[in-house]
């Protein structure tokens, strides 16, 4: 067997390429997660103030935030599926 340097070095490379991709899935995983931790705390504040009376202004934050949480959810989900394959 005549395993030469550059193959070693090619082989370690392709071994470690997924771990560097993974930890690049997983700390975008981790943004997301903090940002919907954020939008759900917002929410629950607005929810809070609309209880008191109606404000306009709530409630078309409100919906923002709605359309955020959607989109955050298809990145997340999008984020899994990609760490998965």
């Amino acid at each position: 067997m005549n395993i030469q340097t550059n193959d070693i070095g090619h082989v370690i490379q392709l071994s470690i390429a997924p771990v560097f991709l993974l930890t690049g899935v997983a700390t975008k995983l981790t943004v997301l997660m903090n940002r919907l931790a954020r939008i759900i705390d917002r929410t629950r504040d607005l929810k809070i103030e609309l209880r008191k009376g109606p404000d306009p202004e709530c409630s078309e934050e409100l919906e923002v935030l709605y359309l955020r949480w959607r989109l955050i959810n298809y990145a997340i989900t999008s984020s899994t599926g990609c760490g998965f394959l």
